[in-house]
């Protein structure tokens, strides 16, 4: 089902575009299944990576601050400097 709904804000915002309407969806999620859906559709050209924003909130440092920071896709659909343990519970 997330896939499905990706898939589907991906049409509607083609057919705003094609309408020259600028639509923005925010999602906010912890779902690799929605992430990795996005960079699949990247890698097929149904998405573009310029199109896509992905901020990652990290606040594990010892002052309980949180940075933010701005994520991309590469052309592949693959997320640049993705934190490897990122969907994996702490041990």
């Amino acid at each position: 089902m997330q896939c499905q709904m990706i898939d589907m804000f991906s049409e509607i915002i083609k057919k705003y575009e094609r309408h020259s309407l600028n639509l923005k969806i925010i999602i906010e999620t912890h779902s690799e299944t929605i992430i990795n859906r996005i960079g699949s559709r990247i890698v097929r050209d149904l998405m573009d990576k310029d199109d896509v924003n992905i901020f990652l909130f990290d606040n594990t440092n010892e002052y309980f601050e949180t940075k933010i920071k701005k994520m991309e896709y590469d052309e592949d659909g693959i997320i640049v400097d993705w934190p490897i343990d990122f969907f994996y519970p702490e041990v």
